[in-house]
């Protein structure tokens, strides 16, 4: 891991001028472009981002930043000396930033996405003196994703880890200590994102404290080797399911196929070919079909004209959700649930039914989280339509 060295004086001169927030501070280059079913490449850390602040502004005195892009590498140093003023604080975040490839068609679309990551720190704290009251310095680690297409809004927000020096309740307890901050983490974080969006994953680095009067406590993520960085970060996009559909739906209304009229060898066959599929949305032909009849009870709801079958609610749902349906006539009815593969599911109803309006409930508790389909049929009426689970 390089390691950047730099005078105080000029180091402290470099902060004042360079406080400035992550989202604002410098224009996204953007350079990894990544594809619906795709997984990046590992990610390089383009830049550094540097903050503090104290009860008067900028925390020039005992804050130190430092940055290595090259090595994905955020340091920091943090002296609370004699310090009497109120809480104080400052952070370095690493950051790299990212596009989800999209063209006129598919902008806008909702994709799944999951941020791998590989995560190592290493520091150490001293304290020492006369410590009065309560003395509460902390480190923590996180990891957020921003969307730069909307303003910088925070999508996902996670605390990696968290440190926090041996606190004191009292009045003129002296005390001596040190302790070491190693340690990694791996794992992932999921997202909801947007085709066509940049986004900014930051690795951030804070340190804070507040009234040590008499007394020195340091937090140092600096020195040698310590900081913090990431040995791997990596971000998968999951399919587009919208598009998926769209061009299923396009194959279904274009396809024709060949076939012969007759009965069989030694009949008249004649070759003939299929027209191409017409696709309907009966949810809204069911209405409009009842927009001929007069204002009497002919036109009354109580019971169906036709089958039909509504939303499932909610939608997005958390474990449970309910499909209902309305019979004109005693039908079979099936309700079969498939995923995002076509692959079935599950067999919510398949049996008689009476005329009438009907509901299920869909328990997906032991599934995973994303799109699948729900099913209808009953009698020649059939339909199809889309839930989301959300966990």
């Amino acid at each position: 891991m390089k390691k950047l060295n730099s005078l105080g004086l000029i180091l402290l001169l470099f902060i004042v001028v360079s406080v400035v927030s992550l989202l604002t501070g410098k224009e996204s280059r953007a350079d990894v472009v990544i594809n619906p079913g795709e997984t990046s490449p590992p990610l390089q850390a383009e830049d550094c981002s540097f903050s503090s602040g104290g009860p008067f502004g900028d925390c020039l005195v005992g804050c130190k930043n430092d940055c290595d892009a090259t090595a994905n590498t955020a340091e920091v140093f943090f002296d609370v000396s004699n310090f009497t003023a109120g809480k104080k604080f400052v952070a370095t975040t690493v950051y790299t930033d990212f596009l989800i490839s999209s063209d006129s068609n598919n902008a806008g679309n909702e994709v799944d996405g999951t941020i791998s990551y590989d995560i190592e720190w290493a520091g150490g704290w001293t304290l020492y003196g006369v410590f009065t009251g309560f003395n509460d310095v902390k480190s923590t680690v996180t990891l957020t994703l921003y969307d730069l297409s909307a303003g910088g809004k925070v999508v996902r927000s996670a605390t990696l880890h968290s440190m926090t020096t041996d606190g004191f309740i009292g009045i003129d307890i002296i005390d001596v200590g040190f302790g070491l901050d190693n340690g990694s983490t791996v794992n992932s974080l999921s997202a909801n994102l947007i085709r066509g969006h940049t986004y900014r994953l930051g690795l951030t680095i804070h340190c804070e404290g507040k009234s040590a009067s008499n007394a020195t406590v340091y937090l140092d993520y600096m020195d040698g080797n310590w900081g913090l960085w990431w040995n791997e970060l990596k971000v998968s996009i999951g399919i587009d399911v919208e598009e998926e559909i769209e061009k299923l739906w396009k194959a279904l209304e274009s396809h024709t196929h060949t076939y012969l009229t007759g009965r069989g060898e030694g009949h008249n066959n004649t070759e003939a070919q299929t027209s191409p599929a017409i696709i309907m949305d009966d949810s809204v032909l069911a209405d409009k079909e009842l927009d001929w009849l007069p204002d009497d009870e002919l036109k009354s709801k109580s019971l169906p004209m036709k089958s039909k079958m509504s939303a499932n609610y909610p939608n997005p749902f958390n474990a449970t959700t309910t499909i209902s349906y309305s019979l004109p006539e005693p039908s079979l009815v099936k309700i079969k649930i498939y995923n995002v593969l076509g692959q079935l599911v599950t067999t919510l109803v398949d049996e008689e039914k009476q005329v009438g309006t009907h509901s299920v409930q869909f328990d997906a508790a032991h599934l995973a989280s994303g799109v699948y389909y729900y099913r209808l049929t009953a009698g020649i009426y059939s339909e199809t339509r889309k839930l989301t689970l959300i966990k």
